[in-house]
């Protein structure tokens, strides 16, 4: 028998794109620098994803028959009003396995 146990914290990705910025210096310079044009400063772009935290934990029983595991996999709720994220928490157990019918043969 095999156990296992994980735990991952959430992460986001996050595109940023800077603003265009457009800067002309006076030519020839003289005295101080004045600029004309226009300038944004700050930055701007959305999220590409977000992975939720997740729970799993599993157990698998081996044998010479193949094997046959059980997973239970817990996505943890996730709420950030900033990106527009309100996921719920969602569970799912899976039960599945391979079983040796010959030895080169496995379903």
């Amino acid at each position: 028998m095999r156990l296992g146990l994980a735990i991952a914290t959430p992460s986001y990705l996050v595109y940023l794109n800077e603003d265009a910025t457009r800067i002309q210096n006076s030519a020839p310079p003289v005295g101080p620098p004045s600029f004309e044009g226009t300038q944004i400063d700050e930055f701007g772009g959305s999220w590409a994803g977000v992975e939720p935290g997740l729970l799993r934990a599993g157990a698998a029983w081996l044998g010479k028959w193949g094997w046959l595991e059980l997973d239970f996999i817990y996505r943890f709720p996730l709420k950030t009003p900033e990106l527009g994220l309100d996921l719920n928490g969602v569970g799912n157990v899976r039960l599945g396995g391979i079983f040796r019918l010959s030895n080169h043969f496995r379903l």
